[in-house]
C-alpha cells in the first residue's frame, strides 16, 4: 500500500472537493439574505422605502377604506383600480411570521406635513389586506418585541422642541366579518 492511499483516502478527497464547491454557493446565499433584509425603520424624510413593493388591488382596496383616501378618490374622480403608483410607497414586512407578507405604507405625494407623514400598517388576511394601524408620525419602527405573537411598533413624533416615542402593541382578536371568522389586529386599548 502506498503512503498517499493511507494518508488521503479517496472518500476524504471526494468530501473535500464537494465541500470546496458548496462553500462559495452557501456564502452567496447568505450574502443575498443579508442584502435583502427586511426594512424595520421608516421615516417621513425618505421619498421611497429601501425595498419598495407595488400595491396590489387588495392593498389599494384596504387603503381606500380609510376615509381620507376615499375622500381623495372621490374628489379626484378616481377608482380604486386607478390609484396612481406615486401616491404611496410600501415595503413588505413580517408582523407575525416570515410566511406572512404584511405591508408598511406611507403617503408619498399627499398625507405629508413638515415633520410627519401618514403611515398605514396593512395585515395580510385570507380575504386580502386590512388596515390595522394608521398613524401620523415622523418615524415608524418595527420592534423585536412581540405582544400576542405580533411585533410591537414604535412611532416617533417630532415637535418643535422634543421628540416623543410611542409604542403600539398590536394584538390578534377574533372578529366576525361577512359571516366568517377572521383574525384581525387591532390597536391595544389604552
Amino acid at each position: 500500500m502506498n503512503l498517499a492511499g493511507v494518508l488521503l483516502p479517496k472518500s476524504f478527497v471526494s468530501s473535500l472537493l464537494v465541500i470546496s464547491l458548496c462553500v462559495p454557493a452557501s456564502l452567496a446565499q447568505e450574502k443575498k439574505k443579508i442584502e435583502f433584509a427586511e426594512q424595520t425603520s421608516f421615516s417621513c424624510e425618505e421619498e421611497k422605502f429601501d425595498h419598495p413593493v407595488p400595491l396590489d388591488e387588495s392593498a389599494k382596496k384596504a387603503l381606500a377604506s380609510e376615509q381620507s383616501i376615499a375622500d381623495l378618490l372621490r374628489n379626484q374622480k378616481l377608482s380604486v383600480e386607478s390609484i396612481p403608483e406615486d401616491w404611496f410607497t410600501a415595503s413588505e414586512v413580517h408582523l407575525s411570521s416570515p410566511a406572512e407578507a404584511d405591508l408598511v405604507v406611507m403617503g408619498a405625494h399627499f398625507a405629508r406635513g413638515a415633520y410627519t407623514s401618514t403611515f398605514w400598517v396593512l395585515r395580510k388576511l385570507q380575504g386580502g389586506y386590512r388596515v390595522v394601524l394608521r398613524d401620523n408620525a415622523h418615524d415608524v419602527e418595527l420592534q423585536k418585541t412581540r405582544t400576542n405573537g405580533l411585533r410591537s411598533i414604535r412611532s416617533v413624533i417630532v415637535a418643535l422642541r422634543s421628540a416623543q416615542r410611542l409604542s403600539k402593541n398590536l394584538m390578534e382578536k377574533p372578529t366576525k366579518l361577512q359571516g366568517a371568522h377572521h383574525s384581525l389586529m387591532r390597536p391595544r386599548p389604552r
